[in-house]
């Protein structure tokens, strides 16, 4: 047998953890919004594109990258309680963002904020922690910087025998997101 084939071979290439990753598996933990982050339901890791540029040559053109990384969105959504605590912490966030009426809740906002100056209480970081088959802590998604861009409506019916609950979707812009493991002993994995 070849030394080349030896490296490439498939004994070199099983992969170090057979498990499957699964979606029901995961926390999300909101600094500023502690009644949100125990009723999530769902939530996602963005995508992330790298916008590119055509290098005119005499030729083809040659395709380079680009500089700047765009993050799509980071979404989740949450059930909500029936006194509407978790839904009036974001509405709440969104609206003194906004400032609709004045901008006196924004300074609010500020001024109560948890974040360290100048932003305070605009932004607030976001931690995804993705659960092994076990449940135990894996995997850590930090988003940096965030702040709420949507909050969904929350529909009513009467025209239902079988009322189910009422969930709201939320859309948060950051500055990036980095991915580590946890630290464990019985896999070595590293600490963020």
């Amino acid at each position: 047998m070849s030394e080349e084939y030896q490296l490439i071979g498939i004994n070199n290439r099983q992969p170090k953890n057979p498990n499957e990753l699964l979606e029901n598996k995961f926390l999300v933990t909101i600094r500023k919004l502690p009644e949100t982050t125990f009723k999530c339901n769902s939530a996602n890791i963005p995508g992330i594109s790298l916008p590119y540029a055509m290098q005119n040559t005499t030729q083809n053109p040659i395709p380079q990258p680009g500089l700047n990384v765009v993050y799509e969105p980071f979404t989740m959504t949450f059930i909500v309680d029936e006194d509407l605590n978790n839904y009036r912490e974001l509405e709440t966030w969104v609206r003194k963002l906004g400032m609709p009426v004045n901008n006196l809740g924004y300074s609010d906002l500020k001024l109560r904020g948890i974040g360290p100056p100048p932003d305070r209480g605009i932004r607030s970081d976001i931690v995804l922690t993705i659960l092994t088959n076990e449940f135990k802590p894996n995997i850590l998604v930090f988003f940096r910087d965030c702040f709420p861009i949507s909050l969904s409506p929350i529909p009513f019916t009467n025209d239902t025998e079988n009322p189910g609950v009422r969930v709201c979707t939320a859309q948060f812009i950051y500055i990036a997101f980095e991915i580590s493991t946890t630290e464990s002993e019985d896999d070595g994995h590293s600490s963020p």
